[in-house]
């Protein structure tokens, strides 16, 4: 029997109320604690549930027919198995990878070598090459008899063997002279590549793949982008690049527990109680008279913050006001409201529907607003609703009024003078190194810059207010003409400090981020282009920047550098200002980056990745058609083509030859001593000779020549000679080229006599070349 869970509850009740039976919210609980504690079979778990829903016999019948009917759903899948079911999942992944894979060249070249290799086994199959070995034994035994100790030059694969029945021919006449008689069939012409078209082919794909793993330089010919030098307009679009929480990095400050310590001062209300010890002392002043004595009761103040999100600076500054006063206990709460409905020096609150706590995007209205927060009192700085302990220690007077030339000119003296600071003019000049305004790179920059100059004290709350007080901070970037001139007024260690800082603050994002997408590539440009400053300013210091260093050079050739004011910053025209960059040549001189990737070429090439590529991928096609040649040299020899090119060659294959000898009375007549030098002359008259010592052998002797060359044979010239002791040689009438030939010697010839050789004459090799 199947166990409990096999049964579906919700299924089963939809089942039974579909079928008429009544269920009451009793039946849901008495089903559900019964499903819980219940674990016998499935058949036993039907008469329990019979009494719970059956009114009468007719019911209880009605329900064992349907429980026994009642088929359990098959399991759950889980996510992979219904990928692997479902035939459209499966079907768009598969259209997926084929639509991604088709758009690569190394998918092609693997699919046509497929192709081609299964067209080269199909043609194999289908005309196979059938190889024949004949093997005819001599034709005259008188004269040429294999002896018992030597082998016979039978063929050693196993293919067909067809043995040709020994024909006695005529003997030849006494006049008549030696000759090499030809065993077998000729050797046949086969194809190859040619060695030219090979060598050229492996050293051009060995070549292309080496030079795709050197660097390569750019084309320098447009290596500087067009831009307007006296026209700093631009567009300075926001990076979304998510980073990590650096509030921590703020400096507390004393006068922030002051504050805190008075916003939590209790406040009077309009309700009043009776004061009994007052009330005592008074009416017995009062000679018994009842006098009461009422006193207003006090509260524990509530504060509510309202932050307006489109600042991104100001907005997070509240935010970290509002959650330090709550850390020393001051009861407030903050949501963020959107201005653009907002009227000028108006609440919001009384204006705005719409408000956002922290973390949430479902929008409170004003009237849910004051349900939960109707007796705490309003702070909203761009409405002048500020507690008096805030107005005392802090100015909240809105953006640019103090000093309205500070606020609105990228003039360095005065800003200089608004801010009354070196330090954190230093601090206000590296947040321009950064394209947009955001609120964790002001902080990471402001830690970093401080820290170099010795005043990380500073990085408090009532810096912050001052910066986020200039109107042009207020937006999500810094115009690119202030951006420049600020840029311009940065010192030096305060900038190599604010790039490094910037770029351990990128590296941070690598996790909050997903490669491939739009703010990848953005933080990725961003990581260029601080690793290209730093790497131009100490080559050497900072090798390990090179590689993305040169990632931002070849973008800076593609015209695609990363904003404008670091675009204008970098050119540098005329050296008129101090930049990070140093010339390769004099590290003491300040350059441009155009001038900077000139001199790093004239000392070391840079990588393009598109040249890599192309080298890489033309080493592929290299070797994709040698493996072409190979497979099918067969069919190229014969066309026009292969004519025109010489591709593949048609010619003898190096075969060892064998020569069988007689020793009979014509040899022994013939030699003096017992040592024969033979030699095999082909027809390039290339010499192989062989020195055999014929003492103790009595019929015939084989002698072996291993890879004889018939390259380039004509087929209208003789194919071999035979020359013994370097004085008589033999003819082969045969102008075709043979595995094995028979010497017979006969006629004249055995008047010959040899010249005596010695063993010296064979120390060389044998067998061996000699070149005439």
């Amino acid at each position: 029997m199947p166990a409990t869970p096999d049964i579906a509850f919700d299924q089963l009740l939809d089942q039974l109320k579909r079928q008429g039976f009544a269920l009451t919210p009793g039946d849901y609980i008495e089903f559900t604690a019964l499903f819980k504690q219940f674990t016998g079979t499935r058949e036993e778990l039907k008469y329990l549930l019979a009494p719970i829903l059956c009114r009468n016999r007719e019911e209880q019948a009605k329900f064992y027919a349907l429980y026994d009917r009642f088929t359990p759903p098959d399991p759950p899948k889980t996510r992979s198995q219904q990928d692997m079911t479902n035939p459209y999942v499966t079907q768009h992944t598969a259209n997926y990878f084929l639509r991604k894979a088709s758009k690569q060249f190394y998918f092609w070249l693997f699919l046509l070598s497929l192709l081609v290799s299964g067209l080269r086994i199909a043609i194999f199959l289908i005309h196979p090459r059938h190889e024949f070995s004949i093997y005819v034994p001599p034709v005259n035994p008188d004269s040429v008899k294999i002896a018992s100790d030597t082998p016979a030059p039978i063929p050693t694969h196993h293919h067909r063997v067809f043995i040709v029945k020994k024909i006695r021919p005529a003997l030849p006449a006494p006049e008549e002279r030696s000759r090499l008689l030809a065993q077998g069939p000729p050797v046949e012409k086969e194809n190859s590549v040619h060695s030219t078209a090979f060598a050229w082919l492996l050293v051009l794909g060995l070549t292309c793949f080496g030079l795709s793993l050197t660097f390569f330089p750019l084309k320098r010919s447009h290596s500087l982008p067009h831009v307007d030098i006296d026209n700093i307009d631009g567009d300075d679009s926001p990076l979304d690049i998510p980073f990590g929480p650096k509030d921590h990095l703020i400096q507390p400050l004393p006068v922030l527990a002051r504050v805190a310590r008075d916003l939590v001062q209790p406040i009077p209300t309009e309700v009043y109680q009776l004061e009994i010890n007052k009330t005592i002392r008074e009416s017995i002043r009062a000679y018994g008279l009842l006098t009461p004595v009422y006193e207003n009761l006090e509260r524990r103040p509530e504060y509510l913050l309202l932050i307006d999100r489109r600042q991104p600076l100001q907005n997070n500054l509240a935010r970290y006001l509002a959650r330090t006063l709550a850390r020393y206990s001051v009861p407030i709460d903050y949501y963020f409201y959107d201005t653009r409905s907002a009227s000028p020096g108006v609440s919001p609150a009384s204006t705005l529907n719409a408000f956002y706590a922290e973390g949430s995007a479902t929008p409170l209205n004003a009237y849910a607003l004051r349900q939960r927060h109707g007796d705490a009192q309003l702070i909203d700085f761009s409405a002048n609703d500020i507690p008096e302990p805030l107005l005392a220690e802090f100015d909240f007077s809105p953006p640019g009024s103090t000093d309205p030339h500070a606020a609105t000119t990228p003039d360095a003296d005065l800003l200089r003078d608004y801010l009354n600071d070196e330090d954190l003019f230093q601090w206000l000049c590296a947040a321009a190194v950064y394209p947009t305004l955001r609120w964790e790179v002001l902080l990471a920059v402001g830690a970093a810059v401080l820290k170099e100059r010795g005043a990380l004290n500073k990085l408090n709350y009532i810096s912050l207010l001052k910066l986020t007080r200039i109107s042009w901070l207020t937006g999500a970037a810094i115009p690119a003409g202030i951006r420049l001139e600020l840029l311009k007024n940065l010192g030096l260690k305060e900038e190599l400090a604010t790039r490094k800082a910037i770029l351990e603050l990128l590296k941070e994002s690598d996790e909050l981020i997903v490669a491939g997408t739009a703010p990848f590539e953005e933080k990725m440009l961003q990581v260029y282009t601080q690793s290209f400053i730093l790497f131009a300013h100490e080559p050497r210091r900072n090798e390990a920047l090179e590689p993305d260093a040169r990632k931002f050079m070849s973008v800076w050739d593609r015209r695609h550098a990363p904003d404008l004011a670091t675009v204008l910053y970098l050119t540098n025209p005329d050296g008129r200002w101090e930049t990070p960059i140093r010339s390769v040549d004099d590290p003491a001189q300040t350059i441009g980056a155009n001038k900077f990737i000139h001199e790093l070429l004239a000392l070391r090439v840079i990588h393009n990745p598109r040249i890599r590529a192309f080298f890489r991928k033309a080493a592929f096609s290299f070797f994709f058609i040698l493996f072409l040649l190979f497979l099918f040299k067969d069919n190229i020899q014969p066309t026009a083509l292969n004519r025109a090119l010489g591709l593949v060659d048609r010619d003898y294959p190096d075969r060892p030859v064998t020569v069988t000898i007689p020793i009979g009375g014509c040899l022994r007549q013939m030699l003096k001593g017992h040592y024969l030098l033979v030699t095999l002359k082909n027809y390039d008259n290339n010499q192989y000779s062989q020195l055999i010592d014929l003492d103790g052998k009595k019929d015939t002797v084989i002698a072996t020549f291993g890879d004889i060359t018939m390259a380039g044979k004509d087929t209208a010239r003789p194919a071999l000679q035979l020359i013994l002791n370097k004085s008589l040689t033999i003819d082969c009438p045969d102008k075709e080229y043979h595995p094995s030939y028979n010497l017979l010697l006969r006629g004249e010839d055995c008047e010959v006599h040899l010249p005596r050789v010695t063993p010296d004459a064979g120390r060389r090799p044998s067998p061996q070349v000699m070149q005439q």
